[in-house]
């Protein structure tokens, strides 16, 4: 008999994700992708396909190489945002992106046909240099409606929030949380420390997870210390470590 296995029903599934990879983070999102390989783990790679931090996937062959060899050993590469930026919203919109992201607002508050037209200009860079990214990450986790919508219709198979991961293809919402740290902050021992205790819990009582890493952490020692002994822990455990398209990609089993 032929059973279906999907990774997002398990209680120890573990998706590691690294984020803002650009030219302009190149060196630091190597570090940070080594680091995870030595556990065994793959990673989704949130990249930004706009110009961001003043320089374009056009600039860096080397990177776009690089990326096609993190493909080939099984990470896999995500559409994040267009160009990252901060743009024009309500007071509303502006405040909570900056308690909750420091103003990553990209896809707050657009209307559909704004957040279609800047996925699409992202999705023609990642075309153009060979991506077919199934899955779009708003900065900051942070998504409308009408960006909701518009990931939707133009094909992504997924999109993801702080606390869901949205199956767009199968109309389902999961709720998996994502951990992230705080850099150069006072929150940042607080963050630790919630991803130890965190960690902790999870091992008494095991639930899906997802743990991002952004530049600033990898940069900190502390830090990712910090993030690589969570890792290590989980790993060690029971849990596995998936890719995002992995979540939404069942497996063949033969069971008697």
């Amino acid at each position: 008999m032929t059973v279906l296995n999907s990774p997002i029903s398990h209680r120890q599934t573990l998706v590691i994700s690294v984020h803002d990879v650009a030219p302009s983070t190149f060196q630091v999102s190597k570090r940070a992708v080594r680091r995870m390989e030595q556990f065994g783990a793959t990673c989704s790679l949130l990249v930004v396909p706009g110009r961001w931090n003043g320089a374009s996937l056009s600039d860096s062959p080397k990177f776009i190489d690089w990326l096609h060899e993190c493909e080939e050993r099984g990470h896999e590469i995500v559409q994040h945002g267009y160009t990252h930026e901060k743009l024009e919203a309500p007071s509303w919109s502006r405040m909570q992106s900056a308690v909750l992201t420091r103003g990553c607002n990209e896809f707050h508050s657009l209307g559909y046909s704004v957040a279609i037209r800047r996925m699409e200009l992202g999705l023609k860079q990642m075309l153009n240099y060979d991506f077919a990214p199934t899955g779009f990450v708003p900065p900051g986790w942070l998504a409308s409606e009408g960006t909701i919508q518009a990931a939707k219709d133009l094909g992504f198979a997924y999109l993801t929030t702080r606390t869901r991961f949205l199956h767009l293809a199968a109309g389902q919402s999961h709720t998996i949380p994502a951990w992230s740290h705080r850099p150069n902050s006072t929150l940042s021992f607080a963050g630790a420390l919630w991803w130890q205790i965190g960690t902790a819990s999870r091992l008494l009582f095991p639930s899906s997870l997802r743990l991002a890493l952004h530049p600033g952490d990898v940069s900190d020692k502390k830090l990712m210390d910090v993030s690589e002994r969570c890792v290590r822990r989980l790993l060690d455990s029971g849990y596995e470590s998936y890719t995002y398209q992995e979540l939404i990609a069942p497996k063949v089993l033969q069971a008697c």
